[in-house]
C-alpha cells in the first residue's frame, strides 16, 4: 500500500471560514446572497487548478517494491515526478520510453498512463521507493476542509473569486444595480483591480516558490 506523506507546511483556513471572508470581501455576508454558495465554491475549484499549474503542491511517496514489478500507480493529480530514489540511497535518473534494462546501465525511471515505471525493475520485496512529485491542488469537498494552500495563501484565491464574481454580477442586471450602488463603483471596473491584484501577488508569489524548490537537498528517505 503507497504511504503518501503530506507537504510538510500547514495548511489554510477551512472552506467554511475562507467563504465567509470572500462574502465579507463583497459585501454579501446576509441573506439572500448575490452569489450563491455552488458559484463560490465551483470558483473556488478554478482558482484552486489554476494556482496549481503555477505553484503545484510539493508531495512524497514511498511505495514497497516487488521484485520483478517494474510499474507502480501513482496517485492522482499527480503533474510530474521530480525525483525517485530506489534503491534507498540511490537516486535513478529520467528515462525515456525506449530504455531498456542494460548490464551496467544506469537505473531510471519515468512516468506512463499514470505510473511510475523502473528499469531495472526491483530485484527484492519490501525495498522502499521513494517518490517526489509535484501535484494539483485538491478541491475542498465539505466546509470543514482545509483549503490546500499554504496560511497566507488563501488571499489569492480570494482575489480570483472576488474578480471572478464582479465579472459575473455585470451580466447580472438587478444584482449588478445592487453592486454598484453599494461600492460606488462599475462592477466591471472593480472584477479589473482584484484581477490585477491577483496577478500582482501571484507573480510575487511565484517567484518566491520557484526560489524555494530545491532548498531541501536531503536524500528522499534520510531519516
Amino acid at each position: 500500500m503507497p504511504i503518501v506523506l503530506l507537504p510538510a507546511w500547514g495548511y489554510a483556513a477551512s472552506r467554511g471560514d475562507w467563504r465567509r471572508g470572500v462574502r465579507a470581501e463583497l459585501g454579501d455576508e446576509a441573506p439572500p446572497y448575490l452569489w450563491a454558495d455552488d458559484l463560490l465554491d465551483a470558483w473556488l475549484a478554478e482558482a484552486l487548478g489554476t494556482l496549481s499549474l503555477r505553484l503545484p503542491c510539493e508531495a512524497t511517496l514511498v511505495v514497497a517494491s516487488v521484485a520483478g514489478q517494474a510499474e507502480y500507480p501513482l496517485p492522482l493529480g499527480v503533474l510530474a515526478v521530480t525525483a525517485v530514489e530506489h534503491p534507498p540511497g540511490q537516486a535513478r535518473v529520467r528515462g525515456t520510453s525506449l530504455d531498456t534494462a542494460r548490464a551496467g546501465g544506469a537505473a531510471t525511471f519515468l512516468v506512463w498512463d499514470g505510473r511510475l515505471v523502473l528499469r531495472p525493475a526491483p530485484a527484492a520485496d519490501g525495498e522502499a521507493i521513494g517518490v517526489r512529485y509535484l501535484a494539483r491542488r485538491a478541491v475542498p469537498a465539505a466546509d470543514s476542509d482545509p483549503l490546500p494552500v499554504e496560511a497566507g495563501d488563501e488571499e489569492l484565491l480570494s482575489l480570483y473569486v472576488c474578480a471572478r464574481a464582479l465579472a459575473w454580477v455585470g451580466t447580472q442586471e438587478g444584482k449588478r444595480q445592487a453592486v454598484e450602488h453599494q461600492r460606488g463603483a462599475a462592477a466591471l471596473m472593480l472584477a479589473e483591480y482584484y484581477e490585477r491584484q491577483y496577478q500582482a501577488r501571484l507573480a510575487a508569489r511565484t517567484r518566491l516558490g520557484h526560489m524555494a524548490v530545491g532548498s531541501g537537498a536531503a536524500r528522499l528517505l534520510a531519516t
